[in-house]
């Protein structure tokens, strides 16, 4: 339907107008009647004759009277007829057909053709002048109508409007909205790059310079008179906005509107988007007669804005891919390459921190210097390859037997260096001795019985008369020098005057053994039989090994191997393949691991095959106990032809884990599946100490298959094998090799930040949103590594909490977080919390409580200044073990907010029934410039509950002014973002106290 023009609705609204006027004026009676008029006038001509009469009346002139009303209807031609009849109807006087003309009409009534007039003589009736008129002129049906009052109004409402028609039209010419607007005013909106538009009372543009016109693509004369809310607003999806805009809210609320975000589309169906301010427009009493509202289009910034994320997204991959090349860099600078220990460079580094670590906290410290021996013979009869051999041999040895900080280094040729913090001097000659026998025991088994491999140890410790890190080496050599010389193949301790040297002699096996290298061991005689028992003895044994075979095959039918009860291959496979059907409908990640025991066939053939089956077994079942029931494990064989021997001395493992989010996990399982294997293991007396080499393969990113993920596994696994070494780990992939390595480097390095006081922390300040104070600072750990800067803690957190460090990391945050609130309360911030984030594992501390306790009572902190902060994922996944700890710690003061709310799920009841303080809403529903409509909907409904509740609500990541703003909006009651300040240093978040305090932050544009 088309739109009435202006001009129309106004003149029918002006016509409407008249004509109730005119209708009023009906009603009231002031408008004239023509027959009303004309019986008006026949009374009065009536009144005037009975005057005329009622004075000849008093004299009995009754001829007069007579001649009087023959005069009177002569001459007048409207009067047809007189008479004067006494009370009792007796004629007195007459003139004219009276009786023809007159009709009988009630005494005192009178009507436009028949009056009747009394006539008194002394207050009583004399008689009664009755005078018969002309009907009045007949008139047509037109004439009738216009002559009508019905007819009246038409003809004023149809010329009115006419008039006022033309009228307002010329009217509007001459005065178009934008015309109160002085043309030197509208050039200088036209000369903004921002889009203006000026509004009345009623959200009807009365003014679009130029700029906004061609935004949005529409000329400025057709943007007159429309309301600025009826343009082609849109919201995220594509949907037409339902909120309230910006001008709408400056004119309810009466105040400024700034950074509001509003996106246009134009007929070419592309999306501009707006950053509003808007400004109302008060008349002189303080009404607001409209709003000035400017566009300032942030389109192209907005794209930049997402071309720099992915920069920076690109930059920071660059930056971890640098950080990874470092680390390998590093790993290559401080090792040997040959035997794969610290060279002498990086090992005389690493030992002289630990020497003065040592002598300023007189704790113990051992070195060991081991030399093989005879290594020149080595190298002259058999060449330097299996001398390098040697060398690896004695370095796996050293490696594989210390502990992760304990420092091993080639120091020299064939000579090696250990340095053991925390160890006695006693402690260090029994491991030294230990090395010896291991040394002695595997090279006929890495060897020959022709080339046997001994190493010589000295041994001394730190006391007080060693002041220089060299005074320790030195002695430990003189220990080694008095052990080369009294016969190799020994362990000597230092002491002053090197005398009393308790060495460990070998024993007469040992000296059997160690025979000079031309020595061999004499062959057992072979006794000979006759032809025919030895054909029927090869018989025999062909029946049993059939037998052998038909009973492997019954077994393999059965699914399980029979030494370990695992699953075999067949198995196996059938459940890998479930496993990456399961996975692809849930989109998981699934990993096959093979996994198989370094030096397997050493033990089988030095103590024999049922050892051998005993150390399967036991393997088999380390590893079951440090998998989830879900995942499996079996033993792989590399043919299902192989004889039952065979089969049994394969060493070989495969272990499959499913339900997997990301692959971070896989390198743990694999450490602990390690640590268990690699723990003290006897068999038949012998002490065995267990490594292995694992590879491993991922679904869907390796393969999609389970006969390639056990082939991808497998060679993972050989490259696993060929690196310096023991308990190595390859993935398939070298970018997964690279991120494992990096976890495996930084558990290593977090041990060392510890003891180097490397973390530090920040703290970054959450604002009331109505006062602008600081009413918390939050204390956000870093580590700042020597080499590598600071590192993020969403790369080493994970760590810490899969190795164990998390426990001493959260004890030093909280520790120094509520030392550094004690500082703050004694310079006057006496009501400044100090917010602490507690992580999963420290949930499931029993004496979680009592740590807190104790370090509140350590650095003399009120409890109520101290805050925890528990993510709603682990509070549900702990919610059980967690619920006491809280009650007590909440009992005692200590308020608890629930971080990255709106994440994790969690019912109300649970919610209710925790002693939560708080909640942070998470920052993924702030994550875009302006909240999406489906996001704004979530944070006002956790707003809205969470104050029902009884609870406060702290929105994290803000990051723009129009977040501030709609959180403001929504009732939020704190926020905390980078909008008003990052994470800051000590003494910086100290400055920011001082500057804000007491008058707060002021959030006005």
């Amino acid at each position: 339907m088309k739109r009435l023009s202006p001009t129309i609705k106004i003149s029918l609204a002006l016509a409407m107008l008249t004509t109730s006027i005119l209708v009023l004026a009906e009603l009231i009676g002031i408008v004239p009647n023509e027959q009303a008029g004309i019986l008006e006038g026949r009374k009065k001509f009536s009144e005037s004759l009975a005057i005329q009469i009622s004075a000849a009346a008093t004299h009995n002139e009754i001829k007069f009277i007579e001649r009087t009303l023959e005069t009177v209807v002569q001459r007048n031609t409207d009067v047809r007829s007189a008479v004067l009849l006494s009370p009792d109807n007796h004629t007195l006087a007459s003139a004219g057909d009276h009786e023809h003309h007159w009709v009988k009409v009630p005494l005192k009534k009178s009507t436009p053709t028949h009056i009747q007039v009394p006539i008194l003589k002394l207050d009583e009736l004399w008689a009664t002048l009755q005078v018969s008129f002309s009907p009045l002129q007949p008139r047509n049906t037109l004439t009738s109508f216009f002559d009508s009052f019905i007819g009246l109004m038409f003809f004023v409402g149809l010329c009115g409007f006419l008039l006022f028609a033309l009228f307002i039209k010329k009217v509007l010419r001459e005065l178009d909205p934008g015309s109160v607007i002085p043309e030197r005013v509208k050039s200088a909106f036209n000369a903004l790059a921002e889009g203006l538009l000026i509004l009345d009372e009623k959200q009807q543009i009365i003014l679009a310079n130029d700029t906004f016109a061609e935004k949005v693509q529409k000329s400025p004369d057709k943007l007159i008179g429309r309301r600025a809310s009826a343009l082609n607003w849109v919201v995220e999806g594509g949907g037409r906005r339902k909120t309230d805009y910006p001008w709408q809210l400056c004119m309810r609320e009466r105040e400024r509107q700034t950074g509001c975000p509003l996106r246009f589309q134009t007929r070419k169906q592309s999306m501009r988007t707006f950053m509003v301010n808007a400004a109302p427009i008060f008349d002189g009493n303080g009404a607001v007669r409209g709003v000035l509202a400017t566009f300032d289009d942030i389109t192209d910034l907005e794209k930049k804005h997402g071309e720099l994320k992915q920069t920076l997204s690109k930059l920071r991959k660059s930056e971890e891919q640098l950080r990874d090349k470092t680390l390998e860099l590093e790993y290559l600078a401080t090792r040997d390459p040959l035997s794969g220990c610290l060279n002498r460079r990086a090992f005389l580094e690493k030992y002289e921190t630990v020497f003065f670590d040592a002598s300023e906290t007189k704790s113990n410290l051992v070195c060991i210097m081991a030399d093989i021996d005879h290594f020149k013979t080595i190298n002259d009869r058999y060449g330097h390859v299996v001398g390098d051999k040697v060398i690896q041999l004695i370095a796996e040895i050293l490696r594989t037997n210390s502990r992760p900080e304990d420092l091993v280094g080639r120091y020299g040729g064939e000579e090696f260096c250990m340095v053991l913090p925390d160890t006695t001097l006693e402690e260090g000659f029994q491991i030294a001795e230990r090395l010896r026998n291991i040394v002695q025991n595997d090279s006929p088994i890495r060897f020959t019985s022709t080339q046997r491999v001994s190493v010589s140890f000295g041994v001394a410790d730190f006391c007080e008369d060693v002041t220089e890190p060299a005074d320790l080496i030195n002695r430990a050599d003189q220990a080694l020098y008095r052990a080369k010389e009294t016969g190799r193949n020994r362990v000597v301790r230092w002491d002053m005057d090197l005398t009393d040297h308790k060495t460990r002699h070998p024993s007469p096996e040992d000296t059997d053994k160690t025979t000079t290298p031309d020595s061999t061991p004499s062959e057992p005689g072979v006794t000979q039989s006759k032809p025919e028992a030895a054909m029927l003895q090869q018989r025999v044994s062909e029946l049993e090994t059939e037998l052998e075979h038909n009973r492997e095959i019954l077994e393999q039918r059965s699914g399980l191997d029979k030494l370990t009860g695992l699953p075999n291959r067949i198995l196996f496979v059938d459940r890998i393949n479930q496993a990456l059907a399961r996975s692809q409908r849930q989109d998981q990640v699934a990993a096959l691991i093979s996994l198989d025991i370094d030096a397997f066939k050493r033990v089988n053939d030095a103590l024999g095959h049922l050892a051998g089956d005993r150390l399967l077994k036991m393997v088999a079942e380390r590893i079951v106990g440090v998998l989830r029931s879900v995942d499996t494990v079996a033993v792989l064989g590399t043919d299902s032809g192989h004889n039952t021997i065979s089969r049994l001395s394969n060493d070989e493992f495969g272990v499959l884990i499913t339900d997997l989010t990301s692959v971070e996990p896989v390198t743990w399982i694999i450490k602990r599946i390690f640590d268990s294997i690699c723990e003290r293991l006897v068999i038949d007396d012998h002490e065995i100490l267990v490594t292995c080499s694992a590879g491993v393969s991922l679904y869907p990113h390796d393969a999609s298959d389970a006969e390639s993920l056990l082939r991808n596994a497998g060679a993972a696994r050989n490259a696993a094998k060929r690196r310096f070494g023991r308990n190595n780990v390859r993935f398939f992939s070298s970018d997964l090799n690279r991120a494992s390595y990096r976890q495996l480097w930084l558990e290593g390095q977090l041990h060392r930040a510890l003891e180097n006081n490397e973390l530090t922390l920040h703290y970054q300040p959450k604002i009331d949103l109505k006062t602008g104070q600081v009413k918390a600072m939050e204390a956000l750990v870093r580590w700042l590594h020597p080499k590598l800067g600071l590192i993020s803690p969403k790369d080493f957190i994970p760590t810490a909490e899969h190795t164990g460090l998390i426990d001493s990391i959260s004890d030093w945050v909280i520790r120094h977080a509520c030392t550094q609130a004690q500082q703050w309360m004694k310079q006057g911030f006496s009501d400044l919390r100090i917010a602490v984030n507690l992580s999963n594992i420290q949930l499931r501390d029993k004496d979680l409580a009592d740590d807190i306790f104790s370090i509140l009572h350590e650095t003399e902190l009120p409890p109520h200044l101290l805050e925890l902060e528990i993510t709603e994922t682990t509070m549900m996944e702990n919610f059980k073990v967690a619920v006491d700890a809280m009650n007590r710690l909440h009992d005692a003061g200590i308020h608890f907010a629930i971080d990255d709310f709106g994440t994790g799920y969690s019912s109300l009841s649970c919610l209710k029934s925790l002693p939560v303080d708080s909640v942070k809403i998470d920052r993924s529903f702030l994550s875009q410039t302006l909240p999406v409509e489906q996001d704004q909907l979530i944070i006002g409904a956790i707003i809205s509950m969470s104050h029902s509740m009884g609870l406060q609500v702290v929105a994290e990541g803000v990051e723009t002014s129009a977040q501030l703003k709609l959180l403001r909006n929504m009732g939020c009651d704190e926020i905390q973002g980078y909008l008003l300040s990052r994470p800051l240093a000590t003494e910086e978040a100290t400055k920011f106290l001082l500057q804000h305090s007491p008058s707060g932050i002021s959030f006005a544009a």
